[in-house]
This record gives structure tokens, C-alpha cells and sequence, in this order.
């Protein structure tokens, strides 16, 4: 899985709860990460059904996703906040957590909009399950 390189613990982590997620509710999990300096990596799952290619999502979802990016984007710049946005094609959000986690693990994750039981237990493993270390934003 692709995503700009972060040293370990010394980022925070925004991800969509999916495609559906409104921009103004990814936009608040933006601003809800501190300006302390810390890098911020925003990563939009672009979430496909198995009988898809990886690279060929339907357009409905690569507009959303777009927009979302955009937005993300937008409110970083606004805040000063360094960092990437990132789409990220996989098959599910607690599938693409679990492999971004792997590879860069966050000192925080925060999670706009809501979280299914699946991706909470995904959170749960990874051991980022305390209050301090993951924050859901509710749309």
C-alpha cells in the first residue's frame, strides 16, 4: 500500500470511514488534530467491491473521493498543517488501516465519520484502541 513516508509514531492519521462520508465531516477530523507540528497523513479509502479491478473504480466513487481529497487538502492549507492526503484503492477501510498501520504506525488515528464494528476491531488490533490514541469523529 502506497502513502507518502512518515516516521514511525510521529504522525497523526485522518482516514475516511468510506467513500459516502460528507467533506464537512472529514474536513472537522482535520481540524480536530493538533498544530503542534506533527505531520498529519489523510488517507481516503477508495473502497471496491471484489468483482472490480483494483483500478477500476466506478465514477461515482472517484468523484466522491476526489472531493473529499479536496477538501482535506483545502482545510490542511488552511490550518498550517503539514502533510499528505492520499486515495487509496483497497477493499475495505479496516483492510487499508490495518496495512497503513503495519508499514508507518501513527501516534493517533482519527477516524471521520462512523466506524463500523469491523473497522473498530481492526482498531483494537493494532493496539490504537485507547481513547487517547484513536478519536472518531461522528458525521
Amino acid at each position: 500500500m502506497e502513502m507518502h513516508a512518515h516516521e514511525p509514531g510521529r504522525y497523526r492519521l485522518v482516514v475516511s470511514a468510506g467513500w459516502m462520508v460528507p467533506t464537512h465531516v472529514l474536513e472537522e477530523a482535520v481540524a480536530a488534530t493538533t498544530s503542534d507540528g506533527t505531520t498529519v497523513a489523510v488517507v481516503i479509502p477508495a473502497v471496491l467491491p471484489a468483482a472490480l479491478p483494483m483500478w477500476a473504480a466506478p465514477a461515482r466513487i472517484l468523484e466522491r473521493v476526489s472531493r473529499q481529497r479536496q477538501a482535506a487538502r483545502a482545510r490542511m492549507d488552511a490550518l498550517g498543517l503539514k502533510g499528505s492526503v492520499d486515495v487509496v484503492p483497497c477493499r475495505s477501510v479496516h483492510a487499508a488501516i490495518s496495512a497503513l498501520c503495519a508499514e508507518h504506525p501513527p501516534s493517533e488515528i482519527v477516524v471521520a465519520g462512523s466506524a463500523s464494528w469491523r473497522l473498530r476491531r481492526a482498531l483494537g488490533a493494532i493496539g490504537l484502541d485507547s481513547p487517547a490514541g484513536t478519536r472518531l469523529q461522528a458525521p
